[in-house]
């Protein structure tokens, strides 16, 4: 390559600087603030254009097909005297790779560029300046030189031009840079060119402007005529849609593409599209009259909207997809308590939400309510979807009485109901447990769970003749408790009180283990007392009432509990009842036993989990 002013190189290096300047500059839309540049650079087969050049010649050009090059498939474009230039249009952008100039003085010469002169990314932004560098060999003659490029390009402005051919209004404004540098001859050669280029969709280059550091003089260009098929579509619209769930596939109804003569350019921001029914992508690609397009979108968050923007030969679309805020769930109930000991506060069993997709409102009556095992509250709030909630309330003060919360999630309520004991009713079967504030295994909550005959509800499976295996569950899987008493060395159980209970039973020590909902400890420390117990004539089980007190893993928080299977006993009645309270003076809690039926006051000075000396009967 001859790096020199005469009109022949000049001429070369014009046309590659103007090819650079018509791919940057269909990068630009005036419809948006990122857009395809395609439309701005039609190279449909057989489109010529005519330009009259300021030294006062004519120049015409044609997209003369396609052709490998520099491992590319790149469009033609060939002038009147047989110099071609290279280009691709793709998903990468639009590049310049080259070109065949005729030169009957010195020879005529292949020029490469590697990597192609990418002029801007596939869409562009009015005033987003693109970068590119990389080299470019010219091989004239037989002789090669290679020198380093680097370019700045720049749409400026929509803006209306004035040439030979008409009045163009939204022609885009493009600035290209292009410096070059390297060695010929032994001799650092520099130099630049600037180019001001001029494009209007569907047609291409409406004139140009080039000048550079070898050069006082600088040449324009102005379309004269062309002939460009026609790759600008009618207008075309999607429909909107709304939805009822995030995280979806939306497809829009499908457009026909009309009122083009070739194969048209087709793009795509924010989603992907398809053609005929074929698979979708979301890649540049092209269409022809009497296609058919769909385009598919995510749906968004509950409350929110999202789009893609469709590009066929500069003319855009938007697919707009909505997901409907849903805050009303599925109905909801709360298993009603009776039997319940006067006087405590129950929780429900936990009940799941569904059926929204956005948090809903949440609130309650009479009561409070937890969430995903959160603190109660009766603050107003919200819930998600898949989250558990139970509601808490206070049993009456009186027999036979019923207190009752109502929650209220988006609209649907549902209230839980305590009833408390009736005496005289029948045989109670019931698992009741109070959890301390720092009690891993009841999570500091407090509930009455019923079961047996009268709430078919609620599985269960009854103890051995050594008080292991019992077991209630619901069947949604809200609940599963298991609860194990044995006597030391596997005996039989028998009424009476057991204390230095263990979590596995020992000859001389009791077992004792209160698990389930997924928690359980490794080591366990407590007591408990068979208040009533029944077998069969086989040794099974027949009747059961129990109270037991027990530590996780050492620690002080306690978790007390009751179970009575077939049993006449109360909860409470001829039961032991325990205070926690310092009675010693010495800064520790310490236990206070009381015999409900008697009177008789029992006491165990504590040091954390250790008892003291000095425990006996207080006088009554």
């Amino acid at each position: 390559m001859t790096i020199s002013s005469d009109s022949d190189n000049a001429s070369q290096f014009r046309a590659v600087a103007r090819v650079a300047l018509i791919l940057a500059a269909c990068l630009f839309s005036a419809q948006a603030a990122a857009f395809s540049s395609a439309p701005y650079f039609p190279l449909p087969d057989g489109a010529t254009w005519t330009y009259h050049v300021s030294d006062g010649t004519t120049e015409t050009r044609t997209v003369a097909g396609t052709k490998s090059f520099n491992g590319a498939q790149v469009k033609i474009i060939r002038d009147q005297t047989g110099s071609e230039n290279y280009f691709t249009n793709d998903n990468a952008g639009i590049g310049y790779h080259g070109g065949f100039f005729v030169d009957t003085v010195n020879g005529n010469e292949t020029d490469t560029y590697n990597p192609a002169f990418l002029i801007s990314a596939r869409d562009s932004i009015i005033g987003t300046q693109v970068s590119s560098s990389g080299s470019t060999t010219a091989v004239q003659a037989g002789a090669t030189l290679t020198l380093s490029y680097t370019s700045a390009s720049t749409p400026l402005a929509f803006e209306s031009i004035t040439v030979p051919a008409g009045t163009f209004a939204n022609a885009l404004h493009l600035r290209v840079t292009v410096n070059y540098s390297g060695v010929m001859n032994g001799m650092p050669v520099n130099f630049s060119k600037t180019l001001e280029e001029w494009l209007v969709r569907g047609v291409g280059s409406v004139r140009e402007v080039s000048t550079d550091t070898m050069g006082s003089t600088p040449t324009t260009w102005e379309l004269q005529s062309s002939n460009v098929p026609n790759i600008v579509p009618n207008a075309f619209a999607f429909p909107p849609k709304t939805v009822q769930v995030a995280g979806v596939l939306v497809v829009s109804d499908p457009v026909t593409v009309s009122g083009i003569s070739a194969a048209a350019p087709i793009s795509i921001v924010g989603g992907d599209y398809q053609i005929n029914g074929g698979a979708f992508r979301s890649d540049l690609a092209s269409v022809i009259n009497g296609d058919h397009v769909s385009v598919r979108v995510v749906s968004p968050s509950p409350g929110l909207s999202a789009s893609a923007t469709l590009d066929i030969g500069g003319v855009t679309a938007a697919f707009m997809v909505t997901t409907a805020s849903d805050t009303r769930p599925n109905p909801f109930s709360f298993t009603p308590v009776t039997d319940a000991p006067l006087g405590i506060t129950l929780a429900s069993n936990p009940i799941k939400v569904s059926g929204i997709n956005t948090p809903a409102p949440i609130s309650v009556s009479g009561g409070e309510y937890a969430v995903s095992g959160g603190a109660f509250t009766s603050a107003q709030g919200t819930v998600c979807n898949g989250c558990s909630v139970e509601v808490r309330v206070a049993s009456a003060a009186s027999n036979g009485a019923t207190t009752s919360a109502t929650l209220t999630i988006g609209g649907v309520s549902a209230a839980f109901s305590v009833t408390t004991l009736v005496p005289g009713g029948g045989p109670l079967w019931e698992l009741f447990y109070a959890s301390e504030s720092g009690d891993f295994i009841g999570a500091g909550r407090t509930q009455l769970i019923q079961f047996g005959p009268a709430h078919p509800e609620t599985s269960f499976v009854m103890p051995q003749s050594n008080g292991r295996g019992f077991q209630v569950s619901a069947p949604d899987s809200s609940f599963l408790w298991n609860l194990d008493l044995s006597a030391p060395g596997m005996r039989r159980l028998t009424a009476g009180r057991y204390e230095g209970a263990m979590r596995i039973a020992s000859n001389t020590a009791p077992g004792l283990d209160f698990h389930g909902n997924g928690r359980g400890c490794s080591v366990q420390t407590g007591r408990f007392d068979i208040l009533d117990i029944g077998y069969d004539a086989s040794g099974n089980v027949q009747r059961l009432a129990a109270r037991f007190e027990q530590h996780c893993e050492g620690a002080v928080p306690a978790l007390f509990g009751e179970v009575r299977i077939n049993s006449m006993v109360p909860l409470g009645s001829n039961a032991i009842r325990r205070t926690l309270a310092d009675l010693s003076g010495d800064a520790h809690s310490d236990v206070l036993w009381r015999n409900a039926s008697t009177g008789q006051n029992y006491l165990y000075p504590m040091n954390g989990t250790a008892i003291l000396a000095g425990e006996g009967f207080l006088r009554t």
